[in-house]
């Protein structure tokens, strides 16, 4: 009988999920998803592969369970910014830099090019995929009604300067010249 990890099951559970969910960051990050399989990710934590179906049924499944740890802290942290004391034009400013910064690192990009290239994508997952990008925007939406602005639209068009602008420092430009200018965008379009 095998040993489990720790001093429960759900705790042994636990931890094979988190190895699993590692080795699959690293391999996806080494080959790209579309060239890694469940195998190779079971090989990596040292689980024969129907073992690691125990833990989750395909590679799209470990695929949203690393985009909820990674999204869970940046929502948090842009909750607290619309949240704040502070002028709703510097909560906004503050904002854009969060999430800009957060957009724009190897990080999320890995994950990015992991969602679009798991090989099948269930809808629910997609669906939960979107609901929690929306999610992130509902901090935006606070700030921008604090600012007197409820459109639909200025929510999106901001949305899209900041990932248009973590592309651009993905492609080499500095992040603090990138910031300012979407800034800038940002506050002329939410005060127009």
């Amino acid at each position: 009988m095998p040993r489990i990890s720790g001093d429960s099951i759900a705790e042994h559970v636990a931890r094979q999920e988190e190895a699993v969910v590692q080795a699959a960051i690293r391999l996806f990050t080494e080959r790209g998803a579309a060239q890694v399989t469940m195998a190779d990710i079971a090989t990596e934590v040292g689980l024969a592969r129907n073992s690691l179906y125990r833990y989750f049924p395909d590679k799209s499944h470990i695929v949203a369970t690393w985009f909820r740890r990674e999204m869970g802290p940046l929502k948090e942290a842009g909750e607290t910014v619309a949240a704040g004391e502070g002028r709703a034009v510097d909560r906004l400013a503050d904002w854009v830099v969060l999430h800009l910064g957060y957009l724009s690192t190897p990080e999320h990009r890995r994950m990015l090019q992991a969602v679009t290239a798991t090989d099948v994508m269930p809808a629910p997952l997609r669906r939960e995929i979107a609901d929690g990008h929306e999610q992130l925007y509902q901090s935006l939406v606070q700030i921008l009604a604090d600012l007197g602005t409820t459109s639909e639209l200025v929510t999106r068009l901001i949305v899209s300067m900041v990932r248009t602008g973590a592309d651009m420092v993905g492609d080499t430009h500095p992040l603090d010249s990138v910031a300012g200018d979407v800034v800038r965008a940002v506050l002329a379009v939410a005060r127009s």
